[in-house]
């Protein structure tokens, strides 16, 4: 007995030095974070300058003005505005500083919502459980390198915060008996503002929710009040989201018609939901990671403290709820694929969705011989990984981004940024035209700066307007590239 807790404690020992290794790899990534695209947006005042006053006003209005004529990302439009680091005075470190903290609270209230879950739901020691969080953390963390959540401020705040707030949320619903007026009214201002990033993690946010009411019911034969209030708090932030006039005003701007491309909106959500279901399960090495919870399963099978039948019917059920999630970026962009921090979203609810299923059967397994499972298991390993394996490992994304840092990639992309914006400094008041030798060379496994040869758009006038140029374009010869 001593030595099999010697075991686990070694387990989970490594468990957690795998699991800062995973965080540790994409704080680095979102370190070396540059400007791009939307970032360039928001033109908000220095707060030094016109005060807080001012400063949170100019940021209502801005997120006012966009929900009106543009989306309804109440809740990101203005986390943008009020921590906007272009107009600042040490504008890349502010940057750097927002993209570390945002990427460290996202991995730790994962890591504390799976937490929370197993020490309600299990009687099992801890040490199975950091496990089991070990297993989740690198199914999300190998997949692929998520440069637009962590390498792209406009991406990190629209989908990655708000996941962050639901999963604060879930953790403090698993983690506390006894509500005060205080932490109840914090929950449903997070469930609400969870809704009000990207329609793709409202729809998690919902859903989420919802399923731990149906379970409830299922289970226990009642609805939860505390549930039901949650969940409501993040449908009608969803609501208020979907319903702004610049969702539809975007629509009618883009020439695309919901009622005549309905059918074709749905035949393509469930084709995109097919491609990445095979995707995560097949092209990944995500089948090794379920077969190591489904193990786990097995060992922890008696000490749960779960309705199973409820749970394994919810459970399957959950698997199909990326189809909410992907259907409202189907019908706003009008086009038969979704972007890649929209596949983030769905990759968090795959990881969730098929790590309990493989959870499951592991428990359903009827106790044998310890000799004949450990055999087994091996055969049935060895067959995963000869058939299912058609990622080699130097796709996971743990590797190629350790490999982008060491080789010193992103480091070296994101000096050429700094002394690009320092080039621009020293040329106020002049027309720029922006050459190969003062131009950041675009690597692979980066969210890649890209100025456009329109002097009047967004990123090339807001460039123009911090650095007080008359105009800015790229030259002929990065154009031709």
């Amino acid at each position: 007995m001593k030595r099999i807790n010697n075991a686990k404690k070694i387990l989970m020992i490594m468990s957690i030095a795998i699991i800062v290794f995973v965080i540790a790899t994409f704080i680095m990534e979102s370190s070396y974070t540059v400007l791009v695209g939307d970032d360039f947006w928001y033109n908000q005042p220095s707060l030094i300058e016109v005060g807080i006053g001012k400063y949170l006003l100019h940021a209502f209005n801005w997120t006012k003005k966009m929900y009106m004529s543009w989306q309804g990302t109440f809740f990101a439009f203005f986390v943008h505005c009020i921590t906007d680091p272009v107009n600042s005075n040490g504008a890349m470190l502010h940057l750097r500083i927002q993209m570390i903290c945002m990427t460290l609270i996202f991995w730790i209230s994962f890591c504390l919502y799976l937490y929370s879950f197993f020490m309600k739901n299990t009687t099992e020691k801890k040490e199975l459980k950091w496990c089991l969080i070990c297993l989740c953390v690198l199914l999300l963390g190998t997949t692929t390198v998520f440069t637009e959540i962590f390498s792209w401020r406009t991406g990190a705040i629209a989908y990655m915060l708000p996941m962050t707030m639901c999963f604060i949320a879930l953790s403090l619903y698993y983690q506390i008996k006894n509500y005060s007026v205080g932490i109840y009214v914090l929950m449903i201002l997070l469930t609400f503002l969870a809704s009000g990033g990207s329609l793709t993690v409202s729809a998690f946010n919902c859903t989420i929710w919802l399923m731990m009411v149906a379970y409830q019911f299922l289970s226990e034969k009642r609805i939860s009040v505390q549930l039901s209030v949650f969940f409501v708090s993040s449908f009608l932030g969803a609501v208020f989201n979907t319903i702004a006039p610049g969702n539809f005003q975007r629509q009618v701007a883009e020439q695309y018609s919901l009622v005549s491309n309905f059918i074709n909106v749905i035949q393509d959500t469930w084709r995109v939901f097919i491609s990445n279901e095979i995707w995560f399960l097949f092209r990944r090495d995500s089948l090794l990671f379920l077969f190591a919870i489904g193990c786990l399963g097995y060992w922890m099978k008696d000490s749960l403290k779960i309705s199973k039948k409820s749970y394994i019917i919810l459970s399957f059920i959950f698997i199909f709820t990326p189809l909410i999630a992907i259907f409202p970026v189907i019908l706003g962009y009008g086009v038969p694929w979704i972007p890649q921090r929209c596949v983030f979203v769905v990759t968090v609810m795959m990881v969730l969705a098929w790590g309990n299923i493989f959870w499951m059967i592991g428990t359903l397994i009827p106790s044998i011989n310890i000799a004949k499972i450990g055999f087994g298991i091996g055969i049935i390993f060895t067959l995963v990984v000869i058939f299912t394996n058609q990622a080699t490992y130097k796709d996971m994304a743990l590797l190629r981004l350790n490999y982008c840092l060491v080789k010193g990639q992103l480091p070296t992309y994101y000096r050429e940024f700094q002394q690009m914006l320092e080039y621009l400094e020293t040329r106020e008041g002049e027309d720029v035209i922006l050459t190969e030798e003062h131009y950041p060379k675009p690597i692979e496994y980066a969210f890649c700066f890209e100025l456009y040869d329109d002097p009047d758009s967004s990123v090339n006038l807001s460039l123009s307007r911090v650095y007080g140029l008359k105009s800015l374009v790229l030259s002929e010869e990065i154009k031709d590239k």
